[in-house]
C-alpha cells in the first residue's frame, strides 16, 4: 500500500502545482521505499499514523540557543533518529555535547544497541573492549546490509571519553504489538536511570516514530513522572508547512508545542534518499532522474525527451570516468574523462548520453535533470557568462523540486580565501572579486581564462550563488528559459541575485 500525504493529494487534485513539486518527489521516493521494504502490517500503519498526527503542524521558528535552553530544563530528551542519515547522529552528538556541559549528571540511551548488548557496551566504556570488537559482538559486520555502526561509533567514543553511562534500549519482541512492547522495554531502562542518585538527565536516541509523545515518552511517564522534551529531526509535516522554496531551505528549528521542537539539518527528501541508497545500492537513480526531469518539463509545459539509452552513474569521479570511457564514441582516455569531471559534483555529457552524479542527494540529481532542460532551451554554454547563467538557471529550477538546505554562501568563499588550501584560493579570489564589482561592463574583464578548469570552477560558483537566490514562479521560469541576454545583462541579473545573500 502506498502512503500519500496531504500535500501530494493537493498537488494531484490541482494538477502540477509549482509550489508543491517537491511533494511529488517525496511521494515518488516513498513509493520506492515501500517497494524496498515490502508490505507493512496494519499495526505498523497505526503506529506510523500516530506519529504523523503528532507532527502535522507548522510550528514557529526558534533559535538553536532556545533549543539548548529547553534541553537543559528537561529530565528526558527524546531525539528522533533517521538511521541512514549521518546528520541525524551528528545532531544527537551535538546535543549530547551541550547536555554534558551541564553540572547535572547525564546518561545516554541508544536504540542501535539491544538490551542483550549491555555487557559488551559496559566493557567498551570501561576500556576492556575495542570499538571493533564491540561492533562484532553486537552483530554488525562490515559490508553487511544496513551496517551503520560507523554512524553511531562517534557517540560511543564521546561517551567513553566523557565517562558517561550509556544504556542499550533496543529489543526485538514479536507479536502484533511489538512496537509498543519495544517502547515498554526501553521505558523500563530510562525510568530506572531517572531515579538513580543525582537525578541524572537522560538523552535518548530512538527511531523518529518512537519519540512521538504518545509512544515512548508516554511509556516512560507511566513509570516515572518527568519533564520531557521531544526533538524531531527533519519531520515531514512541519517541513512541508514552511513557505517554498527558500523558506523551507532556510529554517533550522521550530517549536511545535510546549514540549516538542523540530531540528532541520537536512530535508526529508535527502533522508529518504539515504535510506534508498542503503536499501538498493544498485540504485534507482536513473528512474528518479527521469521522474524529476519529466515532472519539471510537465510543470513548465515543455516536452520531456530523454535518450532511451541515457545512463545515470552515481559514485566518485573514477566511477563517472569509467562510464564516460565506456560510452564515448570515439573512445576517450580515462585521463581525459577524469579531467572532464574534475571540480564537478555532477555532469551531463551529451555525447556519451551520460549523467554522472558524485552523490544521489536529491538537490544534485534535480540540478542535473534541470540542466538538460536549460541546455535544450538556451544551448550549450560557449562562454564564461553563459556557463554561469546555465548553472544559475539549473540550480534555481532544482530548488523548486528539491531545495538544498545548505547552499553555498558568501561566507563560504571568504573562508576559503582566508583559510582554504592554497590551490583553492585563486578560485575564491575570482569569486570574491566578482562579488565586489558593481560595474557590470567592467566586471566582464575580470574572469579567468575560458575554457579552463579554473574558469569552469569560477563560473559554476558564481552561477550557484545566484541560483540559490533566484526564486522562480512558473511564468518567470518560462520567460527566463527563452531570454537571450547580452553578457552585460546576464552579469547584471546575477549581481542582483548575489546581493540577496547580504
Amino acid at each position: 500500500m502506498v502512503r500519500r500525504n496531504a500535500h501530494e493529494r493537493k498537488v494531484r487534485n490541482r494538477g502540477l502545482d509549482w509550489a508543491r513539486l517537491d511533494a511529488l518527489l517525496f511521494a515518488h521516493q516513498q513509493r520506492l521505499i515501500d517497494r524496498a521494504v515490502g508490505g507493512a502490517t496494519p499495526a505498523f500503519r497505526r503506529y506510523e499514523a500516530a506519529y504523523r498526527a503528532a507532527t502535522a503542524k507548522a510550528g514557529g521558528p526558534i533559535t538553536r540557543t532556545e533549543v539548548e535552553r529547553e534541553l537543559r530544563r528537561a529530565d528526558v530528551t527524546y531525539v528522533g533518529d533517521y538511521h541512514t542519515l549521518r546528520e541525524a547522529q551528528a545532531e544527537f552528538l551535538a546535543l549530547a555535547t551541550t547536555a554534558a556541559a551541564s553540572p547535572r549528571p547525564l546518561v545516554l540511551a541508544v536504540e542501535f544497541l539491544e538490551l542483550s548488548h549491555q555487557p559488551a557496551l559496559d566493557a567498551f566504556l570501561a576500556g576492556r573492549l575495542s570499538l571493533a570488537t564491540l561492533a562484532k559482538r553486537c552483530g554488525y559486520r562490515p559490508g553487511a546490509p544496513f551496517d551503520l555502526f560507523d554512524r553511531f561509533a562517534p557517540i560511543l567514543t564521546f561517551a567513553k571519553r566523557r565517562r558517561l553511562p550509556v544504556l542499550a534500549i533496543d529489543s526485538r519482541p514479536g507479536g502484533t504489538r511489538s512496537l509498543q512492547r519495544r517502547d515498554a522495554l526501553a521505558a523500563d531502562r530510562i525510568a530506572g536511570a531517572l531515579v538513580q542518585p543525582g537525578r541524572p538527565r537522560v538523552l535518548v536516541l530512538m527511531g523518529q516514530y518512537h519519540v512521538a509523545p504518545c509512544h515512548l515518552p508516554a511509556a516512560v511517564a507511566e513509570r516515572a513522572p518527568h519533564r520531557p522534551l521531544v526533538v524531531y529531526q527533519n519531520p515531514e509535516g512541519p517541513y512541508w508547512a514552511r513557505p517554498h522554496p527558500h523558506g523551507r531551505a532556510q529554517v533550522d528549528a521550530l517549536r511545535l508545542s510546549r514540549t516538542e521542537v523540530a531540528l532541520f539539518s537536512s530535508s526529508p527528501l535527502n533522508a529518504q534518499r539515504t535510506f534508498l541508497d542503503y536499501a538498493q545500492p544498485a540504485g534507482d537513480a536513473e528512474a528518479t532522474f527521469r521522474f524529476v526531469h519529466r515532472t519539471l518539463c510537465q510543470a513548465l509545459g515543455s516536452p520531456s525527451s530523454l535518450p532511451r539509452d541515457l545512463a545515470v552513474e552515481v559514485g566518485p569521479p573514477d566511477v563517472g570516468a569509467g562510464a564516460l570511457t565506456r560510452r564515448s564514441s570515439p573512445r576517450v582516455s580515462r585521463a581525459s574523462a577524469l579531467a572532464a569531471l574534475e571540480g564537478h559534483d555532477g555532469r551531463w555529457v551529451p555525447a556519451a548520453r551520460l549523467v554522472w552524479l558524485a552523490t544521489s542527494a536529491p538537490h544534485v540529481l534535480a540540478r542535473e535533470a534541470a540542466r538538460l532542460i536549460v541546455q535544450r532551451s538556451i544551448g550549450l554554454a560557449s562562454s564564461f557568462w553563459a556557463a554561469s547563467w546555465e548553472e544559475c538557471l539549473a540550480l534555481a529550477l532544482a530548488q523548486v523540486i528539491a531545495p538544498d538546505l545548505r547552499p553555498q554562501t558568501l561566507s563560504t568563499w571568504r573562508q576559503r580565501f582566508i583559510a582554504g588550501p592554497r590551490e583553492a584560493r585563486p578560485e575564491a579570489a575570482f569569486v570574491l572579486a566578482q562579488l565586489a564589482i558593481e560595474d557590470d561592463r567592467a566586471a566582464l574583464g575580470v574572469t579567468p581564462p575560458w575554457p579552463s578548469p579554473l574558469g569552469s570552477a569560477v563560473s559554476t560558483a558564481l552561477g550557484r550563488l545566484a541560483g540559490s537566490r533566484l526564486p522562480l514562479t512558473r511564468r518567470r521560469a518560462v520567460a527566463l528559459l527563452t531570454w537571450r541576454p547580452s553578457a552585460v545583462q546576464l552579469r547584471a541579473l546575477l549581481r542582483r541575485c548575489w546581493a540577496r545573500h547580504a
